[in-house]
């Protein structure tokens, strides 16, 4: 139980004692048992009503919860798995060539990583039940999704890369795959 649901079942403990206390005390206090019951059972109707509020509230709250982090997830699976398909055909000895499946399952990651991160992005910006640190874990992974998608686009472009420039194909999917793996973590 967490700490939020102890607290509950305290206060409706504590709340039926003393309802319970003060039925008691009207009715030896002389009150009518009729009026005393009709009392009872307003504040009952009351309690119901106001409990089922915070039901369906909390049951609302849940279902946006699991619809956002679904979403997320899909795209997260999704992408992983790509990535993941990419690193199995990495070739061990970097001065080596690259296997035949190489190149082409770098455009296949690449052409699913232009997309996710606006679908990142539009979640952070309507998300209603999504945490702090998940927000976090999100924007983190997004960022590494851009940091590939630009690397691609560098590395396969006209152009020579600088030789100053360190990414390198290992640590760029390597990043990717830590990034998303504690996306998928912490939703």
């Amino acid at each position: 139980m967490t700490r939020d649901e102890v607290l509950q079942c305290l206060l409706t403990g504590l709340g039926g004692g003393v309802s319970g206390c003060g039925f008691a005390a009207l009715l030896l206090s002389g009150f009518k048992s009729d009026d005393v019951f009709a009392f009872g059972g307003a504040l009952v109707g009351a309690a119901a009503a106001v409990g089922g509020g915070a039901w369906l509230a909390d049951r609302t709250a849940k279902a946006t919860l699991r619809r956002e982090t679904g979403i997320l997830t899909d795209e997260c699976i999704r992408l992983l798995a790509a990535v993941e398909q990419s690193i199995a055909l990495l070739p061990e000895d970097q001065s080596k060539p690259w296997p035949t499946g190489f190149k082409p399952s770098l455009h296949h990651l690449n052409d699913i990583a232009i997309e996710v991160p606006a679908i990142f992005r539009e979640a952070i910006a309507k998300s209603i039940a999504l945490d702090f640190r998940q927000r976090v874990k999100v924007i983190k992974a997004e960022g590494a999704v851009l940091a590939f998608a630009t690397f691609h686009q560098d590395a396969f472009s006209d152009y020579e890369l600088p030789p100053q420039d360190e990414r390198d194909w290992p640590s760029t999917l390597q990043h990717l795959r830590e990034s998303l793996t504690e996306m998928q973590q912490s939703l």
